[in-house]
């Protein structure tokens, strides 16, 4: 069972070998201001941290612009409805649709984010962190500059593909296919030293090829879904974040820079 201490442990490793571990923060299902997204947003002021608030086109409110001032923006689809058959798992841009309709609810939605909060909204956050393989190669020609989805807990890093990046998160705290409640501290903490581990064990590989600035690795990805959140859930980001402030190897990056592949440099 993973503790707080050995959360702790983990990250002294990262400052034992001169390195820094860098997390981002990815939230979903944006659109509508409600408390739960005012309490999130209010979270990340109080402890200073980059919040990248994946935004639905077709969800936004007046106020939600005013309330995101602070925020990174990403595209999370058009209008989060599933297209896909019944007996398949549900999507917004899956196989199942004709390509063009999806692009053309990209382009859509890309419109809406651009008029509320400008052109920087270039990173794609498909619903249900699902997207077809056809559809993802067309983003880089509609615009997009990276997609984000959710990665297996003992992923470590994908291949850069600078100047489109690929930056999934790992460490989802929401247990979907039970109460759909908390996935539990010892869960989350489990799944974030296991990503951190590996990315470390990656980056000591290439030191000792002698190259170890060279490598890119991605951030280790929190992914919240703030609607859903109880207070067991509450309480965790709290913990997590204040442990992650205080601690000297943790860095916590804005959008921007994951996805212009600074988390790179931030390990040197």
């Amino acid at each position: 069972m993973t503790t707080w201490r050995a959360f702790a442990d983990e990250l002294d490793r990262w400052a034992q070998v001169g390195a820094q571990a860098t997390f981002w923060w990815r939230d979903d299902d944006a659109g509508r201001v409600t408390d739960p997204l005012r309490r999130l947003v209010d979270l990340s002021h109080r402890h200073q941290l980059p919040l990248t608030a994946a935004v639905v086109p077709a969800w936004i409110e007046p106020g939600l612009v005013s309330l995101l001032a602070d925020c990174d923006v990403a595209q999370h689809g058009y209008a989060h409805v599933n297209h896909a058959p019944a007996v398949e798992k549900k999507s917004e841009f899956g196989a199942g649709r004709v390509i063009d309709d999806a692009v053309e609810d990209l382009r859509a939605g890309r419109r809406v984010l651009a008029d509320h909060f400008g052109d920087g909204a270039t990173v794609l956050v498909p619903p249900w962190n699902r997207i077809s393989p056809a559809l993802a190669a067309r983003l880089p020609g509609e615009g997009f500059c990276g997609l984000s989805t959710f990665a297996a807990p003992g992923q470590a890093a994908h291949g850069d593909q600078a100047p489109f990046r690929v930056v999934d998160t790992q460490i989802d705290v929401i247990a979907w296919r039970a109460d759909r409640g908390f996935i539990g501290e010892a869960t989350a903490l489990g799944i974030a030293v296991t990503h951190l581990e590996a990315r470390r064990a990656l980056w000591a590989t290439a030191g000792e090829r002698g190259s170890p600035t060279a490598l890119p690795t991605h951030p280790t990805g929190l992914l919240t879904h703030h609607a859903v959140h109880d207070a067991a859930t509450w309480h965790f980001l709290e913990a997590f974040l204040e442990a992650t402030c205080h601690h000297p190897a943790a860095c916590w990056l804005n959008m921007q820079d994951v996805f212009a592949g600074s988390a790179a440099e931030s390990e040197r």
